[in-house]
């Protein structure tokens, strides 16, 4: 700044300079030729004067070396001379003509007496002429004649110029850096930490310091709103289930939730390159060639399954993915089901169907054989019914179609309405039953634990072995109910297990027919354990049979 400073200032005393030598050579060349002419003028009258009184005298009080007067007779011969030599002779000379005619004459040129411009002037007076001459000194004698005080004026006025600078940059730049540095911490800070503003040596500045906090305090407050509605912002987008990721129009990541980082097991950082953040080649394609109209696939993390979206936005790319993948199970349980269904109701039906014909044709004639027709058709009704009737439970288990009724409910009496519902069986197969229940009272819909008993005690005793034991445990222990039902049939294979509770799963489908089994009694247990927030879990032997352990909380009013 103090170069720029000097520079101006340099170039502005530079014309000043200029400008009044110039009008000081002007003035100076104008006073001294007055002065000429006035001398002139004075040594003419002198000289007329004397020579009308006394004579041809020259008057001897001018100095020849610095004026000449010569007197001249009117044919131009010289008379009377002030100087040593006398002068040469000047009647052809422009001003002495001039004078003949006129009575007085003018001319200035160089004389190599003065080595200088002279004032050459001549006038009549009487029978006699009079020639002065005196030195001429032009603006160019003058420029010429005060070139060297000129010089070490302008050098003067440089030094001056330079070191002024210096000291007015000082004292411009001083209140410049209180500014710079008290701006700096407001807009740092928000406030400078002042009590009040700061003054400096010029009001401008203490002006737009005023204003400047202004703005400043108005900026850091929105700043606060922005940094916080940005929090919120990223609080929201991270509590989503959906992944979120949004990008600029060089394909750089600006933000990215939580979930978003999850899906692609990556690091978000602020304006990476899209490549750096996602890694599936048909993604980055997507991204990539994006117009108007949204991207949509299926994208694939893990185990899991995810719809893609990826959109065009007016500043950027945006990719949303979204979890299917409970979605697309649930299509595909769906269609399975309905497929089992179909199977499962096919069955019946067809055997009904072919009884009923063979009634219909009169192909039976003994009546034995007509009502042995009739009871299978009975049972393959009963089958219908049943299976139909376990679809439905699921069906509000899953749906919570129906608002359920609670109760309290006595678990012993519940467990001796299935076994007597179950003498039957345990009478054909000779089944010993063993029977350990607490005298418990639990809070639920009496509907569900008669299912949820009936399904594991029917399931032990048709699936046992002849002669074999059914052991039911039921007792409190930490806050749950806990029932254990085993038996002592064949035992389940181990790589079964996890599929057992799945519908219509059978680990054979003959010993099912043979037992009237649906398929569904095991995953109508999960679901009623689910509906109770319960765990269900079982414990096999081949050859030596199977323990399912089912454990329901106890609410707190309950437990209490």
């Amino acid at each position: 700044m103090s170069k720029t400073i000097f520079k101006y200032v340099a170039v502005i005393m530079t014309v000043i300079f200029v400008l009044v030598s110039a009008v000081s050579v002007v003035a100076t060349a104008t006073t001294l030729r007055t002065q000429q002419e006035r001398i002139v003028d004075y040594a003419l009258d002198i000289t007329a004067e004397n020579i009308a009184n006394t004579g041809m005298t020259i008057p001897t009080f001018f100095d020849s070396q610095v004026i000449q007067i010569a007197v001249m007779d009117r044919q131009g011969n010289i008379i009377a001379y002030n100087g040593e030599a006398s002068p040469i002779d000047q009647s052809k000379s422009g001003e002495y003509i001039e004078a003949y005619f006129y009575g007085t004459g003018k001319e200035i040129y160089y004389s190599e007496d003065f080595e200088t411009n002279v004032l050459a002037v001549t006038k009549t007076t009487g029978d006699y002429v009079v020639r002065v001459v005196v030195a001429y000194l032009g603006f160019g004698q003058i420029v010429a004649r005060n070139a060297y005080p000129l010089a070490v004026a302008y050098v003067m006025v440089i030094a001056i110029s330079y070191f002024g600078s210096i000291i007015l940059s000082r004292r411009m730049i001083k209140p410049i850096n209180e500014v710079s540095s008290y701006l700096e911490d407001i807009l740092l800070d928000g406030d400078s930490g002042h009590s009040g503003d700061i003054n400096v040596s010029y009001d401008e500045y203490n002006i737009i310091l005023g204003k400047a906090r202004r703005i400043s305090r108005r900026i850091n407050t929105t700043m606060k709103r922005l940094r916080f509605e940005q929090f919120r912002i990223n609080a929201i987008l991270d509590q989503m289930k959906e992944g979120f990721v949004l990008l600029n129009e060089k394909n750089q990541v600006i933000m990215a939730n939580k979930r978003a980082r999850i899906i692609n097991s990556a690091a978000f950082v602020y304006k990476q390159d899209a490549t750096e953040f996602f890694f599936d080649k048909k993604l980055l394609k997507a991204i990539k060639n994006v117009q108007d109209e949204t991207i949509k696939f299926d994208y694939i993390s893990i185990d899991r399954i995810y719809s893609c979206y990826i959109s065009k936005v007016e500043y950027g790319v945006t990719v949303l993915f979204i979890n299917v993948t409970e979605n697309r199970k649930a299509m595909q349980m769906r269609s399975e089901f309905f497929s089992n269904v179909s199977h499962e109701l096919k069955t019946p039906m067809t055997a009904i169907r072919g009884y009923s014909d063979i009634l219909l044709a009169d192909y039976i004639k003994d009546p034995e054989a007509i009502r042995e027709v009739y009871r299978k058709i009975n049972r393959e009704t009963v089958n219908m019914s049943n299976l139909i009737s376990d679809i439905l439970m699921i069906s509000m288990l899953e749906n919570n179609a129906i608002e359920v009724q609670y109760t309290d409910i006595k678990i012993e009496s519940i467990i001796n309405d299935v076994l007597d519902s179950q003498s039957k069986v345990i009478s054909d197969k000779n089944l010993e039953i063993v029977m350990n229940c607490e005298d418990i009272v639990y809070h639920a819909n009496i509907k569900h634990i008669h299912q949820l008993f009936n399904n594991l005690i029917s399931n032990a005793c048709k699936y046992n072995r002849d002669g074999g034991q059914v052991t039911i445990d039921v007792f409190k222990y930490q806050n749950s109910v806990n029932i254990i039902v085993g038996d002592t049939g064949n035992g389940i294979a181990a790589n079964e297990i996890p599929r057992i509770f799945e519908r219509f799963y059978r680990i054979d489908d003959g010993r099912d027919k043979g037992t009237g089994g649906t398929g569904l009694g095991l995953s109508i247990v999960k679901h009623i354990v689910a509906h109770y927030k319960g765990l269900v879990t079982v414990d096999s032997v081949i050859g030596q049979g199977s323990k399912f352990v089912v454990v329901l909380p106890i609410a707190k009013k309950e437990a209490e």
